[in-house]
């Protein structure tokens, strides 16, 4: 068992179909690529500039079982490996997070929430047994607003951080599913992360597998009608803000679509936050090469109008923002 002086935390698959800890080389270049995109999309949660920078994530497979291991020492490994474009966003963009989320962060912190992300996503798929839901009622409250607790089809109530709860509500519902296609009858996910005294594994077995094994039609074009300077008034949901990206999150027809202010920052918009709101803005399909085909249409927004009557939020998921709550201590 890999130890917490060496190691933050690892993915493994265990079970009769990991013969002396091996994968064929299909299944590896899966597990591998999922895992790899997997951590980046939370770390890019955190330092947005390193979604899809050029740098290389450290991992060690053993025998015994087949695992891939983040190192302790991965901030050394980073910056040892990354080019100078990335050292100069790990210097400011982690101070910037550091600034305005907690204190005495470093890239070592980046990749644990990043890992414990992953296992809060698979711990709200497993209690919802879907992941397309991503507006909850009926919520509880505990811990002083700190913990979220969303209900199930059967009523059962799972306790999750706010700030994990709102990146689930973010994540791509494909996020794990080169994972999951490695699972099998006889093979199994784990996820842990690893503390001095102990450690923490959220599992995927067969049974949980076609909740997490989905492939989006990225390749076909998402509201076409919706053309690239078409002026637009949409109603939708608005399930996030992130304040780094200045962007919101705009859940129209069952798919969340990232929306820009046209000038000055989201913050003024914080009271629409989680509700049903208005948009009116100009398409976009412009690319991250510069062309006009990305087949997911973004917002540029001018006014984003609340239609809901509900009091000023202060985050998404601040209690007076959502109906029919109860809370607990």
């Amino acid at each position: 068992m890999p130890n917490s002086q060496e190691y933050i935390g690892f993915v493994e698959f265990t079970g009769k179909g990991v013969q002396e800890g091996l994968l064929d080389a299909r299944k590896q270049a899966k597990a591998l690529i999922g895992f790899d995109s997997s951590l980046r999309f939370f770390v890019g949660m955190q330092i947005p500039e390193l979604q899809k920078a050029d740098y290389d994530i450290p991992v060690r497979v053993e025998k015994g079982s087949w695992q891939v291991l983040i190192p302790e020492n991965i901030e050394a490994w980073i910056k040892l490996w990354a080019s100078t474009a990335v050292l100069a966003y790990l210097t400011s963009a982690a101070a910037k997070t550091a600034q305005n989320d907690f204190a005495d962060v470093g890239l070592k912190d980046i990749f644990r929430r990043s890992l414990e992300g992953i296992q809060w996503f698979i711990k709200i798929g497993k209690h919802l047994g879907e992941l397309g839901k991503r507006k909850f009622e009926k919520v509880r409250w505990r811990n002083n607003n700190t913990e979220v607790g969303i209900p199930n089809g059967e009523g059962q109530y799972l306790f999750v951080p706010k700030g994990f709860l709102e990146w689930f509500v973010q994540a791509p519902k494909s996020l794990i599913t080169d994972l999951a296609e490695v699972i099998s009858t006889s093979r199994q996910l784990n996820v842990s992360l690893i503390y001095p005294d102990h450690v923490e594994t959220v599992s995927v077995t067969q049974n949980d597998r076609h909740v997490f094994f989905f492939k989006e039609e990225s390749e076909e074009m998402l509201f076409p009608d919706l053309k690239h300077g078409q002026h637009i008034a949409l109603e939708g949901l608005v399930t996030r803000g992130n304040e780094n990206s200045n962007s919101i999150g705009f859940l129209y027809c069952e798919h969340i679509l990232t929306c820009y202010p046209s000038k000055g920052s989201i913050v003024r918009f914080k009271s629409a936050l989680f509700l049903e709101c208005k948009i009116t803005g100009t398409i976009t399909r412009c690319d991250k090469f510069g062309n006009m085909s990305d087949p997911r249409p973004k917002i540029i927004f001018d006014d984003l109008v609340p239609l809901e009557v509900e009091p000023d939020m202060k985050d998404l998921f601040e209690e007076s923002g959502l109906d029919n709550m109860d809370s607990e201590e």
